[in-house]
């Protein structure tokens, strides 16, 4: 696992010996970084299900601020280890995402790009989007990303989503959303 582009272009962060943390695979995250870079500087980031915190750290180097989410303390862990690696600062939340989205809500917290990543072997894309929709934490035209598994369909409201882009890398995919303020 390592970084691709930005201030830390090269460097290794630690990845974990557990089985069931998926980090997001280097040509997923290579053309991931690649659409969205234009976008990133000074922008505010959101990681949610950070897992080893590769994606969110790679905004860093490429000048987001970004916060992580993550409910595992293993994870969190890790993600620390790999912010103090690159010597970098970022909030860090240990909250499942429901109760993380509601938090920056309350928080008045707002993001230029939400990275969605669940357990591929859970359904939590629908109830994530809806939740968005109940607690917006966007800014006007924020982008959502969703990395799930190519053959996994889920409604989303239309009102506020629409789809912008689905790249697939093999049973990846990557479905870009942006969201939409109702007026």
């Amino acid at each position: 696992m390592r970084i691709i582009g930005g201030k830390h272009k090269g460097r290794k962060l630690i990845s974990s010996k557990d089985l069931n943390l998926r980090p997001t695979a280097d040509r997923v995250k290579e053309s991931l970084f690649n659409i969205i870079q234009n976008d990133l500087a000074d922008s505010c980031f959101l990681d949610l299900f950070a897992g080893t915190g590769s994606i969110g750290i790679e905004a860093i180097s490429r000048g987001a601020k970004v916060t992580f989410c993550d409910n595992n303390i293993q994870s969190i862990k890790l993600i620390k280890a790999n912010l103090d690696l690159v010597k970098e600062f970022a909030e860090v939340l240990r909250k499942d995402a429901f109760e993380c989205l509601r938090y920056l809500y309350n928080k008045n917290q707002k993001y230029d790009f939400i990275f969605i990543d669940p357990p591929y072997q859970r359904d939590y894309e629908e109830e994530i989007l809806q939740t968005l929709s109940k607690y917006p934490i966007m800014n006007r035209n924020a982008k959502i990303i969703i990395e799930h598994l190519t053959k996994k369909d889920f409604v989303f409201d239309q009102n506020y989503y629409k789809i912008i882009n689905i790249k697939r890398y093999g049973d990846t995919q990557l479905t870009f959303y942006n969201f939409t303020e109702l007026v």
